[in-house]
C-alpha cells in the first residue's frame, strides 16, 4: 500500500557538536527503485532542473513510499558530492571499492 501522507515515513541524521552522526531509521525509507529525468517548460519555465523519484517500503511497515524531488544544478552537484563524500570517508574499504565499482560500470554502460 502506497503512503501518501509524508508524515507516515521520516527517519532522521543527527549530528552534535562532535561531528558524530546518529541516524534514526524509524520509518525511513528503504529506496529500492530510484528514476530520473530532466524537466523543462512548463514544469520549471525559469530553469532546467532534475526530477529525482524515490521509491521504498517504510521501515518497519508494509506500506511503500514514493516522493519526487526536483532538483535544480546545485542540488544535483551538492547530491553527488555528499554521496562520494560519506562513501570515501566511510571506514569500510569494501563501501568504497563497490561504489567506484558501480560507478564504473555505471559510466560504461551510458556510452555502451
Amino acid at each position: 500500500m502506497p503512503a501518501d501522507d509524508p508524515r507516515l515515513f521520516g527517519g532522521d541524521i543527527v549530528i552534535p557538536g562532535n561531528g558524530e552522526g546518529v541516524v534514526d531509521t524509524r520509518r525511513a525509507v528503504l529506496a529500492d527503485y530510484v528514476h530520473t529525468c530532466v524537466l523543462e517548460g512548463d514544469s520549471r519555465p525559469d530553469e532546467r532542473s532534475v526530477g529525482l523519484l524515490l521509491e521504498g517500503r517504510i521501515n518497519r511497515s508494509e506500506d511503500r513510499a514514493r516522493v519526487l524531488f526536483l532538483l535544480g544544478g546545485d542540488a544535483v552537484a551538492d547530491l553527488i558530492t555528499e554521496l562520494l563524500r560519506v562513501s570515501l570517508r566511510a571506514s569500510r574499504p569494501e563501501l568504497v571499492s563497490d561504489v567506484l565499482d558501480q560507478l564504473a560500470e555505471r559510466w560504461r554502460d551510458l556510452h555502451a
